[in-house]
C-alpha cells in the first residue's frame, strides 16, 4: 500500500511524463528491502506489477511485467550488499566505510538504467540516438529518488519499524516548537520565493533554499536534514508541475536536488554525529561520575608549576567540607595535613616528582571540618611532563582508610592480647608445620624467635600419646566440627609433661577451604594439683570424720566398760581384803583382778585411740628410747629380721608417755616383723629426726586433721616386706581391722591414739613389693603444755573416818564406792547426777572431808558440778573420778583450780592410796 500510495505521489509530482524524472518509489523500495530484508522482495515485486499495470496501461505488455522484475532484482541486489556490509541501517563508522556507502548508494541505479534501456530500445520505444540520454535520464531520476526516500525511511521511519532503534520519547518545549514552525515557514518561503518571482526563477535562484536547510540542519541534525530535503525536492517538483517548465530547467532542478540533497544529508550527518559524540561523552562522563560516586573515589588534579590543586566534590565531602570551602590551591591540602605526618609525606612526594618512584603513596591523617583526624591513603603519579622532563600535572585518587586503620588497631590489641596471654598458642599448616606460635609457646620449647618455631612441627610440643591424640582425633574433629576442646599435655625444653586444657579450631579461606588450625593450651597443672588435694583433703576429711565417729564410739564403750569394770575390780579387791591371808580363794580374786587389769588396758586402747586415753607426759629423747628398746625388740621379733636404728643427731625432745611411746613402737616394729614373714629374711629400720611441716606438706594425707604447720619430730618404722593394696591402706587404722588371721587388730588402732593424743599424727606409705612405713609426728617438747600426773603412794592399813560424798550416775560404781568407804573407816553419801549431789553437798558442806564426782554425768557433767561445787564451798577437796586421762583433765581445768584426780577402773588399794595422798595432805 505504502509503494501504490508513493506512487500516486509521484504521479502528482512528475514534471515531465515518464518515470525518468523522480523515481519516489524505487527509492522505497530499497529502503524497505535494506530495513527489513530480502524475505519483502515478492511484497515489493507484487506492489511493482500493481502499480505497473494500474498507471501505465498504455505501455505493452511485456513492458509492464519486465520493468518491475528489473527493478526488484536491482534493488534486491543493492539491499543484500547495504545489509551485508552496514547492516539493517546503514550508518557509516570511518571515512572508508562513508566513501564506500556513497560509492554504493550512487552506483545502484546504474544497472537498472542499463538493462532497461537495453530492452526499450530492444522493443523500439527508445530511438537509436537516444540510449545514453534515456540512461542518463534513469539514472538521475532513480537516483534522486535514492538520496531523497532512502535517508528519510533509514532515518524517520526505522526506528519505528525496528523497536530495537526507537527512540526514547521527548516532550519539546515551547521555543522548540516555535522554532520549528520557523525555520518550516522559512523553508516554504523560500520554495515560494524562486518558484513565483519570474527573474528569480530564471537566474536559477533555487540556491536560495540552502539557507533554511542549513539553518535545520545544524539545529536537527540528520533528521531535520532528510525532511528537509525531501521538503526542497517535492515542493520544487510540485512548483515545475503546476507553474510549467522545460526540459533544461527540470534538469538544472534536478542537479539541484542533488547539491540539495548531498549538502543536507552531509551537514546532517556531521551535526548528528557531533550530536551523538557529545551525547555519548556526556553519558561516558556521567557514567564515570556515577562510578566515582559509587566507588566514593576522592580525586584531585594537581598543576605543579602553578600550585593549582582541585578536589571532587566526594575528597572534601569525605572530611565534612563542602567544595566551595577549599581553596584550589596545593596550600589548602597542606594546611589539612597532620603537622606529625607532613614532612613524611612530603619526603614520599617530593621522591616520586623527581622520578625515584613508579608512584606516589602514603598514609597519613587529614583534618575533618570536625576538628577530628582522618586516616586515609593517598595515590597518585606524574601523567605529564615539559620537554624537559619536569613534572607538569600530577593526578591521583585519595582512599578514606579509617576502617581499615581501625581493624589494624583491633586486629594489633588482639595480637597483644595473644602475645601477652600466659596460654600457650600456635597455628600450624594442616601438615602440622608450625606457622606461629606466641611467646609463651617460645618460651616453653626454649625458642629465642619464631623462625626458630617455623622449623618445627606440631608433634614436637606433645609428648607421644599426645601428639597422637591431636593428630588423630583433634585435629579431624575441628576439621569436621569447627573445633575440638579436650585435655592434652605439652613438653617444656627439659622434656617434662605439662597437663593442659587445649583447643584445637580450624581456619578457612573466603571459599571455605581449611588451610590451618590454632590451638589453644592452658596449664591445668596447679588445677589438678587442686582438685588432687581437695580429693585428699575430703578423703582425708571423711577418714577423720569416720576415725572422730569411731572414736566416739570407742570412748563411750570404753566409759560404760569402765564402770562395770570399776565394780567388778572394786568387788574383786574388797573380797580378797577380807579374806584370810591363808585363803586359797586369794589365787582366784587375784586372777579376777588380773583380768579385769587386762580389760581396763583395752579399754586404754579405746580411749587412746579416741585420743582421750590417759598420758603420764614427761620429756622424752627418741634417740634414748630407740636405743633403749631395740635389744629387747630384737629378741622378740627373731633373727630373721635385722633391726637397724638411723637416729638423727641431735634430737629435741618431745613431751609424751614413755610407757605408751615404747608400747607404740613395739606395735609397729612387730607389724613390720609379722609384713616380712618368716620366710625370708628382712630389715627392719627405726628412724628419726625433724621436719618442717608446712600447708604443701600437709596436703599429703594425714589421720590427724589437727596437725598445725610447724617444727615435730618423728620416728618412722619401715620394712621391706610385700607392702600393701590400697583397699588394705583403707582399712589399716580402723579398730579390730587386720588382714592377719588371729590377730585382734589393736596395734595400729593404739599407735594413732597414741599419736593423736599428743597432738600428732601418723602416716602410712606403702606400695605392694616394695614395703611399709608408718611414720608418727610429735610435736617438740613445750613446757606450758606438760601435764605431769598425780602419783599416790601406797598406803596400806590407812583408815579414817568421817564423811564422803559420791557423785556418780552409774549404780554399780556409787554401790562399790559406798563399800570401799565403808572399809576404809568413811561414811559414804551417795548421789545420782549433779542436782542431787550439790543438794546433799549443801546439807552437809560442813561436815564433809572429800568428795568423789564422775567427770561424764548427764544433766549436769562433773565439770559444771565442780564449779558449782566451788562456789558453794571453796575448801572441801574434790576428787575427779574418770576413765579419760589427767592430760585431759588438766586442758579442762587449767584456769581454775585443779582437782583430785582417780583413774577409771581402780581397786581399793588405789583409792585408799588417792585419798590418804589428799586428805593427809590437807591435815
Amino acid at each position: 500500500m505504502l509503494l501504490i500510495a508513493t506512487e500516486l505521489l509521484a504521479k502528482m509530482f512528475e514534471a515531465t511524463l515518464g518515470p525518468t524524472v523522480w523515481h519516489t518509489p524505487a527509492g522505497l523500495a530499497l529502503a524497505l528491502l535494506t530495513l527489513l530484508g530480502l524475505r519483502y522482495a515478492p511484497v515489493v515485486l507484487a506492489a511493482s506489477l500493481l502499480s505497473s499495470f494500474f498507471f501505465h496501461p498504455q505501455s505493452a505488455w511485456w513492458v509492464q511485467v519486465l520493468l518491475p522484475v528489473l527493478i526488484t532484482a536491482n534493488h534486491s541486489g543493492v539491499a543484500w550488499l547495504a545489509r551485508r556490509w552496514y547492516g539493517p541501517v546503514p550508518v557509516p563508522r570511518n571515512a572508508r566505510e562513508a566513501a564506500g556507502l556513497a560509492l554504493l548508494t550512487f552506483a545502484a541505479p546504474i544497472p537498472l538504467a542499463l538493462v532497461g534501456t537495453g530492452f526499450l530500445q530492444a522493443g523500439g520505444l527508445v530511438a537509436p540516438g537516444l540510449g545514453w540520454s534515456t540512461v542518463f535520464q534513469w539514472w538521475l531520476g532513480a537516483e534522486s529518488g535514492i538520496l531523497t526516500m532512502v535517508p528519510l525511511i533509514m532515518v524517520n521511519l526505522a526506528p519505528w519499524l525496528l523497536p530495537d532503534l526507537r527512540p526514547r520519547a521527548r516532550r519539546r518545549s515551547g521555543s522548540e516548537w516555535s522554532e520549528i514552525a520557523a525555520q518550516a515557514f522559512a523553508l516554504l518561503a523560500c520554495l515560494w520565493i524562486v518558484h513565483r518571482i519570474d527573474p528569480l526563477r530564471e537566474f536559477h535562484a533555487f540556491y536560495l533554499t540552502f539557507l533554511p536547510l542549513v539553518w535545520i540542519c545544524l539545529r536537527h541534525g540528520l533528521p531535520g536534514a532528510t525532511l528537509a530535503t525531501f521538503a526542497i525536492t517535492g515542493g520544487g517538483l510540485a512548483a515545475l508541475r503546476l507553474l510549467g517548465t522545460s526540459e533544461h530547467l527540470v534538469v538544472d532542478f534536478l542537479l539541484l536536488k542533488l547539491a540539495v540533497t548531498t549538502v543536507g544529508l552531509g551537514l546532517g550527518t556531521a551535526v548528528t554525529l557531533r550530536v551523538r559524540a557529545e551525547a555519548a561523552r556526556a553519558e561516558t562522563e556521567a557514567r564515570l561520575e556515577r562510578a566515582i560516586d559509587g566507588a566514593q573515589l576522592c580525586l584531585w588534579d594537581w598543576e605543579v608549576p602553578g600550585g593549582q590543586m582541585t578536589f571532587n566534590r566526594q575528597w572534601t565531602e569525605t572530611l565534612g567540607y563542602q567544595l566551595e570551602e577549599l581553596a584550589p590551591r596545593e596550600s589548602s591540602w597542606r594546611k589539612l595535613v597532620h603537622s606529625d605526618d607532613l614532612p613524611r609525606v612530603l619526603w614520599v612526594r617530593d621522591a616520586h616528582l623527581k622520578g625515584h618512584t613508579p608512584a606516589y603513596e602514603a598514609e597519613y591523617r587529614l583534618r575533618t571540618k570536625d576538628g577530628g583526624w582522618r586516616w586515609v591513603l593517598d595515590r597518585g603519579s606524574v601523567v605529564e611532563r615539559d620537554a624537559a622532563g619536569r613534572p607538569v600535572r600530577v593526578a591521583g585518587v585519595l582512599i578514606d582508610i579509617a576502617e581499615r586503620k581501625r581493624a589494624e588497631a583491633e586486629t594489633l590489641r588482639q595480637l597483644h592480647i595473644v602475645e601477652g596471654a600466659p596460654d600457650f598458642i600456635g597455628t600450624a599448616d594442616l601438615q602440622g608445620n608450625m606457622l606461629y606460635a606466641n611467646p609463651a609457646l617460645l618460651q616453653l620449647k626454649g625458642d629465642a624467635e619464631l623462625a626458630a618455631a617455623r622449623r618445627r612441627h606440631l608433634s614436637e610440643y606433645h609428648p607421644a600419646w599426645a601428639a597422637q591424640k591431636i593428630l588423630r582425633e583433634a585435629i579431624p574433629t575441628a576439621l569436621a566440627q569447627g573445633q575440638w576442646s579436650g585435655e592434652s599435655a605439652l613438653l617444656d625444653r627439659q622434656g617434662r609433661e605439662i597437663p593442659v586444657s587445649q583447643t584445637v579450631c580450624v581456619h578457612r579461606d573466603g571459599d571455605g577451604r581449611p588451610y590451618a588450625v590454632s590451638t589453644i593450651a592452658r596449664d591445668i597443672s596447679r588445677q589438678q594439683q587442686a582438685a588432687a588435694a581437695a580429693l585428699d583433703a575430703e578423703r582425708t576429711a571423711l577418714q577423720a570424720r569416720k576415725f572422730e565417729s569411731l572414736g566416739v564410739l570407742a570412748g563411750g564403750m570404753a566409759h560404760d566398760f569402765n564402770n562395770l569394770l570399776t565394780a567388778m575390780l572394786g568387788n574383786a579387791s574388797l573380797a580378797r581384803s577380807e579374806l584370810p591371808p591363808a585363803s586359797p580363794a586369794h589365787r582366784y580374786f587375784q586372777q579376777i583382778e588380773s583380768a579385769a587389769l587386762r580389760a581396763a588396758e583395752l579399754c586404754q586402747l579405746m580411749l587412746a585411740y579416741s585420743g582421750k586415753g590417759p598420758a603420764a607426759e614427761e620429756p622424752v629423747d627418741l634417740n634414748a628410747l630407740a636405743e633403749e628398746i631395740v635389744p629387747t625388740l630384737q629378741a622378740e621379733i627373731g633373727s630373721n629380721c635385722v633391726l637397724e636404728c638411723v637416729l638423727s643427731r641431735p634430737l629435741p625432745p618431745t613431751n609424751t608417755d614413755p610407757a605408751k611411746l615404747r608400747q607404740t613402737v613395739r606395735h609397729l616394729v612387730c607389724n613390720a616383723a609379722e609384713a616380712i614373714g618368716g620366710r625370708r629374711p628382712g630389715i627392719i629400720r627405726i628412724r628419726t629426726g625433724t621436719r618442717r611441716v608446712d600447708l604443701e606438706f600437709l596436703r599429703e594425707p594425714y589421720l590427724s586433721p589437727a596437725l598445725a604447720p610447724g617444727d615435730y619430730v618423728f620416728f618412722e618404722v619401715s620394712d621391706d616386706g610385700g607392702g600393701m593394696t590400697p583397699e588394705i591402706q583403707a582399712h589399716l587404722f580402723e579398730p579390730f581391722f587386720t588382714s592377719k588371721p588371729g590377730n585382734h587388730g589393736l596395734g595400729l588402732t593404739a599407735a594413732l591414739g597414741f599419736a593423736r593424743s599428743h597432738g600428732g599424727a601418723i602416716k602410712a606409705a606403702s606400695e605392694p613389693g616394695r614395703g611399709s612405713a608408718f611414720t608418727v609426728f610429735l610435736p617438740l617438747l613445750a613446757s606450758e603444755t606438760s601435764h605431769p600426773a598425780a602419783h599416790y603412794a601406797p598406803a596400806p592399813g590407812w583408815r579414817s573416818a568421817g564423811k564422803l560424798l559420791v557423785i556418780d550416775d552409774e549404780e554399780s560404781v556409787r554401790a562399790i564406792a559406798i563399800r570401799m568407804l565403808e572399809s576404809l573407816g568413811f561414811t559414804p553419801l551417795v548421789a545420782g547426777d549433779g542436782p542431787e549431789g550439790l543438794r546433799l553437798f549443801g546439807e552437809h558442806a560442813s561436815t564433809l572431808r572429800a568428795v568423789l564426782l564422775d567427770l561424764s554425768m548427764p544433766h549436769m557433767d562433773g565439770e559444771e558440778t565442780f564449779r558449782e561445787l566451788r562456789r558453794l564451798d571453796a575448801k572441801v577437796p574434790v576428787i575427779l573420778m574418770s576413765g579419760f586421762s589427767e592430760k585431759d583433765l588438766a586442758d579442762r581445768f587449767k584456769d581454775q583450780e585443779r582437782p583430785g584426780f582417780l583413774q577409771k577402773p581402780f581397786e581399793r588399794e588405789k583409792l585408799q592410796a588417792c585419798l590418804h595422798g589428799i586428805l593427809e595432805a590437807r591435815a
